[in-house]
């Protein structure tokens, strides 16, 4: 976990102070070669605004997607929600936030065909595209290409597995 306190202070604002803090992300995510998904904690922060939060989480969180995701959790209060979902949107990036065991994802609107399909891989998950053909009463080639677009833009991570038949399967998996 990440403890963005240990990052920037409590209260922070700008381009500036985020260019700071995304470069102290980017040395944790290179040193960690081999993690993938991380949370970054947001426990102890007051005040963020969306030039710092679009400057460092949401920066770091695109330019190393789809390979390596973020999700945030102990966010304090709805000011810091707000402006985290601004800047997502501006990013054209999707974040994924944790609050106990609810899930919310921020940036850009989704589809409701979207949103059952993440919902599906959220509590269902880890998932196939066979199991998605199924449970959604779609091809399999539809369902890859869903789940691909998914994983593409952040909303779902997969991980490459052999199937029952030798060959490769991805299994598409929550956020958190």
């Amino acid at each position: 976990m990440i403890k963005l306190l240990e990052l920037t202070p409590k209260k922070s604002y700008g381009a500036k102070k985020g260019k700071e803090v995304y470069q102290k992300l980017l040395v944790i995510f290179e040193d960690l070669i081999d993690e993938n998904i991380f949370e970054i904690s947001f426990k102890g922060i007051e005040e963020l605004d969306s030039t710092f939060l679009r400057e460092s989480v949401v920066a770091i969180a695109k330019q190393f997607k789809p390979e390596k995701v973020i999700y945030v959790t102990n966010i304090a209060n709805r000011n810091i929600v707000d402006n985290l979902n601004y800047a997502a949107r501006i990013k054209d990036q999707p974040i994924v936030v944790w609050t106990g065991d609810e899930y919310s994802i921020l940036g850009n609107r989704i589809t409701d065909v979207t949103k059952n399909l993440i919902d599906l891989i959220f509590t269902k998950g880890p998932i196939t595209t066979v199991d998605v053909a199924l449970k959604m009463d779609i091809s399999t080639t539809n369902a890859s290409v869903k789940l691909n677009k998914l994983y593409k833009n952040s909303y779902v991570f997969r991980v490459q597995n052999t199937a029952a038949s030798g060959g490769l399967e991805f299994q598409y998996i929550p956020i958190k």
